[in-house]
């Protein structure tokens, strides 16, 4: 991730040889450049998520090794921490959400450089950090459902978690914009929609806390589904080993 970052920001920097049909709307070309950065790094960020998330199995397989460490309350335990960083059959949360913060703390000194110039005040500053803020907290609570979902039994459980972020994704936008909510006259819809940043502009600082903290609660209830999950798989698979033992 840091190396595809590295060298896409490169290449965002340059000038455009050929500008883009669109290229009017922006305020100038490295704008232009780095909303292609953006989506070219969503793109990874969603694949890295599909490559990184184990299935049901090793999930299981993995639950079943670390049940001491669940059972016991030490989850808090480093060797716990080292598996869930570099392990293959580990949840992939905190190896995604590694990754988006180098993406987020290498994306937001330039945001802040490119836009110094539409920024007049401390409180421009703080709803920029906001928004990748709730970048990164969207991103994770994308990461949790899928792998949530990669927990089901159900065979066809990938299909059903590609199509349940995609819907996540794609239909709160849709539903807003049908209903004709606009994100400057009611801001509060879209802050805890796909696109949050849609409405940061015009909403207070005290709304976006408060949007961005109800994201978090979210992220951290579904983790915690997720934990309560893998400790009954742990369990579950300790005592059928332990049956076919005897």
């Amino acid at each position: 991730m840091f190396y595809f970052a590295i060298v896409t920001l490169g290449f965002a920097l340059q000038d455009p040889k050929y500008y883009w049909q669109w290229q009017w709307q922006w305020h100038n070309h490295l704008t232009a450049n780095f909303a292609g950065l953006f989506l070219l790094n969503l793109v990874f960020i969603f694949s890295l998520m599909a490559m990184l998330s184990p299935h049901r199995q090793h999930l299981q397989d993995w639950a079943r090794y670390r049940h001491g460490q669940f059972a016991g309350k030490r989850f808090w335990n480093w060797s716990v921490w080292q598996d869930l960083v570099f392990g293959e059959k580990s949840p992939a949360q905190v190896a995604i959400g590694i990754n988006l913060l180098i993406f987020t703390g290498l994306f937001l000194p330039w945001v802040l450089i490119l836009t110094k110039e539409q920024i007049s005040t401390s409180e421009d500053v703080l709803k920029g950090i906001f928004a990748i803020a709730f970048f990164f907290s969207i991103m994770m609570i994308y990461a949790s459902i899928a792998q949530l979902m990669l927990m089901m039994r159900n065979d066809r459980r990938s299909l059903y978690a590609t199509a349940t972020i995609i819907a996540a994704i794609s239909l709160p936008p849709t539903i807003l914009s049908v209903l004709g909510i606009n994100p400057s006259e009611n801001p509060i819809p879209w802050l805890l929609s796909t696109f949050p940043w849609m409405g940061i502009q015009t909403a207070s600082l005290t709304t976006i806390f408060l949007a961005l903290l109800g994201e978090l609660s979210v992220l951290t209830l579904i983790n915690l589904r997720l934990t309560r999950q893998l400790q009954q798989a742990g369990e579950s698979a300790t005592k059928a080993l332990l049956a076919g033992r005897n």
